[in-house]
């Protein structure tokens, strides 16, 4: 997925934020965690739609943003998700990921969209986004 010269990780943004991943590829789970635990993110990770809504449920105030996959195999795909979140807390940022383009025409369409990658991408990009989605106001 993303296989490239390992950039500067003092010249990337990061930050001190709690991050729930959602997304069904171990492989990808792994990169991800591994890449904004150097970044300086507290990191959760999830495969499902359902498991990420019931750990988000235990304690909403302590996730600051929801990265989600937007293709999932079963169950709630990452829009809804999203939608999910949105109901029990509005202003939670949102990032979303796919390697599909379909999926890109449905976050084109969606008003709340916000950040979002096209897999696969460069850790720069994701850093970037992360932060991006981060520092977004919210209200």
């Amino acid at each position: 997925m993303m296989k490239a010269p390992q950039p500067d990780m003092d010249s990337l943004p990061g930050g001190s934020e709690t991050i729930l991943i959602v997304e069904d590829e171990q492989p990808i789970q792994r990169v991800l965690d591994d890449f904004l635990r150097r970044l300086g993110y507290t990191v959760v990770l999830t495969s499902s739609g359902e498991e990420a809504l019931e750990k988000f449920k235990k304690d909403p105030a302590a996730i600051h943003l929801l990265l989600a996959d937007i293709m999932l195999p079963d169950g709630m795909n990452g829009l809804e998700v999203a939608k999910a979140f949105r109901q029990i807390r509005p202003n939670i940022p949102i990032c979303y990921m796919t390697g599909y383009d379909r999926a890109v025409v449905m976050l084109e369409k969606c008003e709340e969209a916000g950040e979002w990658l096209h897999k696969p991408f460069r850790i720069e990009k994701l850093a970037a986004r992360v932060r991006a989605s981060l520092d977004q106001p919210h209200s």
